[in-house]
């Protein structure tokens, strides 16, 4: 943590499941379908939120970690997956 006392602080966002139109490009309707289904499936069972995470919901978590409000964090890795990790 050299960069902290010149005020620098480095943290990192590891973000878990996102919805992404970026999944869908190039499949079929019906290979969409399935994949819902199966991601669906995975979120009940895995994720404490039972869901996926649209992408804007990142947006806050930045705007955190670029502001002032949180001044006093460094050195950080947080985990924005709907309580995945906790259920680890």
């Amino acid at each position: 943590m050299h960069y902290a006392k010149d005020n620098i602080r480095i943290n990192a966002i590891a973000p878990g499941m996102h919805r992404s139109e970026i999944r869908r490009a190039g499949n079929t309707e019906e290979q969409n379908k399935e994949m819902d289904k199966l991601l669906n499936e995975y979120c009940t069972e895995w994720i404490s939120m039972g869901r996926q995470a649209a992408a804007e919901e990142l947006s806050g978590l930045v705007l955190l970690l670029s502001s002032d409000a949180s001044s006093y964090i460094t050195g950080q890795i947080i985990c924005q997956d709907g309580g995945k990790t906790a259920r680890q």
